[in-house]
């Protein structure tokens, strides 16, 4: 295959060699070999490390991701929350992705903050803390004070990032683009997923985005208790530094959490699990990362969330969608189940309209029979995960962060005591009330609390 094929491939054909030979390091590119890349010859016939040959392949991927850096390891964070896409066990071991980054020198951080801001970092903050309290692959946090004394959280890009994304994205493409002609990946809708993640990672790059982002959340909880969302500063914030309220608690991800006063922890899980459902069922705005780690426990159980980097939303029609799907199961009725999810996705030309009914068919005999105030919609969204895999039934991208906080939900930790609730939790959509049971509370609690008890 010539180079100018496939423009991304001409560009940038130092790095292209570079992933191919990592990819064959590993043992993980057979499919290229399929391909006339003539520049990639010798490294494609590259014997793979023989230390890797004992490792499953799901381990081999995650391993040749970490190798090739910040694009491809965000990117297997967001496929790692698309089990219905690539599989159970392969979603499982990228789930293990860290996005720890070496942090950039003080003088590199105080050189981006004066062209940033345009001014000495001693006249916008009267203490600045130079060892930084986290460094992820976009960007590093500082703690800082306010001349009026605000302590604040100084978020800074690290120098250079955008192009060595934007190079790395551009690959992406291209890889996306020779796998799209490959029978057997068509289904997968490589370039599609690509092209969306493409745009999911130059917002989460621009810090004035977030910042946007975070003024909307606030707008939409102003005056909730069960949630804190931090007061930007925009007199401090650009696209390369952003400046936020320091918020003082204990990250989920932290040690065990102590249950004092007592009935803290069932209160701590029940308000995430309140607020998480909240942004979903009623505003069509949620948080697309709320791994532990982007959680702190405030005083009395109030909830902190950190780092709006990757925000969802959802339209009117999807959450009408999402209610047909749980409403036809509540309703023991495979056939309007079946319409529901081929309204929701996009099912393959070669789908078997017979055997999807029949699964199910089996499928709602399990879930059915449920009222939609009891329904337990964690064991429904495990399993709904595989039925679409099994099926191909592809979900729009614009949907595709959706999915790991519904993956959240279904997974189940029998190490956190189920709390009583009488009543259940109450959204209104469509003129319609839509009860979701407290199990959805309970078990996703569970999630944002995995290591309470027996850590």
């Amino acid at each position: 295959m010539n180079l100018t094929s496939i423009p991304q491939l001409y560009r940038n054909a130092n790095r292209w060699r570079e992933i191919i030979g990592v990819l064959s390091k590993h043992g993980l590119a057979d499919w290229l070999g399929r391909f006339d890349l003539s520049f990639a010859k010798s490294l494609l016939k590259q014997a793979p490390d023989p230390q890797r040959g004992a490792l499953r392949r799901e381990e081999r991927i995650r391993l040749a991701v970490e190798e090739l850096g910040p694009t491809f390891i965000k990117f297997g964070q967001v496929l790692a929350t698309r089990p219905d896409q690539i599989g159970v066990e392969l979603a499982e071991e990228l789930s293990k992705l860290q996005t720890a980054a070496p942090s950039d020198p003080p003088d590199v951080v105080r050189k981006t903050i004066e062209e940033e801001l345009g001014q000495p970092v001693e006249d916008c903050f009267v203490r600045f803390d130079e060892t930084p309290i986290a460094s992820a692959s976009i960007g590093q946090v500082h703690r800082a004070c306010l001349p009026d004394g605000t302590d604040v959280a100084v978020k800074v890009r690290h120098p250079g990032v955008r192009e060595v994304l934007r190079v790395d994205a551009e690959i992406l493409t291209g890889l996306a683009e020779l796998a799209e002609r490959l029978p057997e990946l068509r289904p997968y809708r490589p370039v599609a997923t690509v092209r969306e993640f493409e745009r999911t990672l130059k917002r989460e790059v621009d810090f004035y985005d977030e910042l946007r982002r975070i003024e909307q959340f606030r707008e939409v909880f102003n005056g909730d208790p069960r949630v804190h969302i931090p007061e930007p500063h925009p007199e401090l914030s650009t696209a390369g530094v952003l400046t936020l309220e320091w918020l003082e608690g204990q990250k989920l991800s932290g040690p065990p959490l102590i249950d004092e006063p007592e009935g803290l922890l069932a209160r701590v899980a029940r308000n995430g699990a309140e607020v998480y459902l909240s942004m979903i069922f009623e505003h069509g705005l949620y948080h697309a990362d709320p791994h532990p780690g982007n959680l702190l426990v405030l005083e009395n159980g109030v909830i902190g969330l950190l780092d709006f980097g990757m925000v969802g939303r959802l339209t009117e029609i999807l959450r009408e969608q999402l209610e047909d799907v749980l409403i036809a199961v509540a309703a023991d009725d495979p056939p309007q189940l079946v319409s529901a999810l081929l309204r929701i996705g996009v099912a393959p030309n070669e789908l078997d309209d017979h055997a999807f009914l029949a699964d199910i068919e089996d499928f709602v005999d399990h879930y059915g029979h449920q009222e939609v105030g009891r329904f337990d919609l964690t064991g429904f969204a495990s399993c709904q995960f595989r039925h679409q895999f099994h099926q191909l039934i592809h979900e729009p991208l614009s949907k595709l962060l959706l999915s790991d906080p519904l993956r959240l939900l279904a997974e189940r930790d029998g190490r956190f005591h189920q709390t009583n609730h009488p009543r259940p939790l109450q959204y209104r959509s469509r003129q319609r009330l839509v009860l979701i049971d407290k199990q959805i509370g309970d078990r996703y609690a569970q999630r944002l609390l995995p290591s309470v008890q027996d850590r």
